[in-house]
């Protein structure tokens, strides 16, 4: 997907120097007499029998501008809750810690009730467990500053903490916000790496050396560029960034009227943009030219409390099936089965560019999804496949569930007709495009017969599965 949109007033300050964490943690003191900073960590009750979420702690135990620690929390029973209290006191000492319990009934009943309010249904992962220990914190008000970072950081010191920290605290400073980000050394650069520091580095260059065309596409559509605070969580804030924020000093800036976030990569519009800056020439077509035999493969990859690790998984079962593109249902046997080994591969399989498919995963641990999808014009090998994501308490009431997903954009109203089962979807929102899945519950009744889902002039049908059998039915969008 296209980066995040990254003003120019937002600065990347490097590491560059070693420096006395002694002495910064004793400015932090100071500066936190009157505002406090209180670290809030999003945590899976997995993490707590790891070794990387007890060490961490041990070490924030020590860490003399903390004023308390709230750990938000899922993925656990109520036995496990006391174990996890129990790892607190022993790791933290006499460091003030709080644990919310995102299972629990209390927490359940406020996901439901801003649910029933129009909100978005509750989904168990970091996502959620930073959103409750937030809005835990804002109704508080008792702390000028929160701090946020992983749970299962094995490198982690303590100079980490203070360098999040220093630039909101510092009265020398005039930030209200910090995003942290550390080396995960491995196979491949990861993103924050390549968004903080090579993507600056690489435009640094431009500025001073010259001699390179750039193409900067943006959107009057696009929620990163948004002169209010409402889609970071503070609405009526000022951002100080508007839709001119992407452009680009020295590039050819194009603004492409209507188009998301998302979009600005994946459309047609774009694409022709894209091709007449560098060939010099208009595109001789603008639609997809078809294969005949698209081959389609790709990685099995995990999620993880709700959050995508991109790691490849072991063990999962994909299997392919041909679908009627009236009916959803199956059109003989299964074209492809195959169960992943260590390198997460689930293909490859050859198929038509006009077959509409139904592809099923079973991932250890995860609900069955069963995805629902239109042709494929050409071959892939980057097709990963992902479990859906965990079930909200409100679905789990339902006796079937479905949703319609759209990967390489957002819905926008009104300039988009969005339709599941026949009906316009429940997560309307009209204004800035910031909406890409939604969610219908059915009865049980209803299993084993067709649901379509509409974006414009793209539909999908598939079939309603049970959700007792742990079984989701997604269709997704290809455009």
């Amino acid at each position: 997907m296209a980066d995040f949109y990254q003003h120019g007033r937002l600065p990347t300050l490097h590491h560059l120097a070693e420096c006395d964490v002694m002495e910064r943690e004793s400015q932090l003191v100071r500066w936190t007499k009157d505002a406090p900073v209180v670290l809030l960590l999003p945590a899976f009750f997995k993490e707590f029998q790891k070794s990387a979420l007890p060490r961490m702690l041990r070490e924030i135990s020590s860490v003399p501008y903390i004023s308390e620690v709230v750990l938000s929390i899922n993925g656990t029973t109520a036995a496990e809750l006391e174990e996890a209290k129990n790892i607190c006191r022993e790791t933290l000492g006499e460091t003030p810690c709080k644990l919310i319990w995102n299972d629990g009934d209390a927490a359940q009943a406020v996901y439901l009730e801003v649910e029933k309010g129009g909100g978005a249904a509750y989904l168990p992962g970091k996502g959620s467990n930073i959103w409750m220990g937030v809005m835990h914190l804002a109704a508080r008000a008792e702390h000028a500053v929160v701090a946020c970072h992983d749970t299962d950081i094995m490198s982690y010191e303590r100079g980490l903490l203070w360098r999040l920290c220093f630039p909101v605290c510092s009265p020398d400073m005039p930030y209200r916000f910090a995003k942290g980000y550390y080396g995960r050394v491995g196979e491949r650069l990861y993103g924050r790496v390549t968004r903080l520091l090579v993507a600056p580095l690489l435009r640094a260059f431009r500025d001073v050396v010259g001699g390179t065309d750039f193409l900067a596409l943006r959107s009057d559509n696009d929620l990163f560029a948004q002169p209010d605070g409402r889609f970071v969580g503070r609405p009526g804030t000022p951002t100080g960034i508007t839709q001119e924020g992407p452009s680009l000093r020295g590039a050819t800036n194009i603004l492409l009227p209507g188009l998301d976030h998302r979009e600005i990569a994946y459309h047609w519009r774009a694409f022709r943009e894209q091709f007449r800056f560098i060939a010099g020439q208009e595109p001789s077509t603008l639609a997809v030219p078809a294969e005949a035999r698209p081959v389609l493969n790709g990685l099995v990859t995990n999620l993880v409390a709700g959050v995508a690790t991109n790691r490849p998984v072991a063990g999962a079962v994909v299997e392919v099936f041909r679908t009627d593109p009236a009916s959803g249902a199956r059109l003989g046997e299964a074209l492809h089965r195959r169960e992943t080994a260590a390198d997460g591969v689930w293909g490859p399989v050859t198929v038509q560019s006009d077959w509409r498919l139904e592809i099923v995963l079973a991932a250890p641990g995860h609900p069955i999804a069963h995805y629902f999808r239109s042709p494929f014009p050409r071959s892939t090998a980057v097709l990963h496949l992902r479990p859906p994501a965990p079930l909200a308490e409100a679905d789990r009431a339902a006796g079937c569930l479905a949703r319609l997903t759209r990967p390489r954009g957002y819905f926008s109203w009104p300039r988009d007709v969005v339709l599941l089962d026949g009906r316009e979807i429940a997560e309307r929102r009209d204004g800035v495009a910031s909406l890409a899945v939604a969610h219908l519950r059915l009865p049980a009744e209803r299993a084993g017969t067709p649901i379509q889902g509409v974006f414009n002039q793209e539909g999908v049908v598939g079939r309603l599965n049970l959700l007792a059998e742990n079984r989701i039915s997604l269709l997704e969008m290809t455009h």
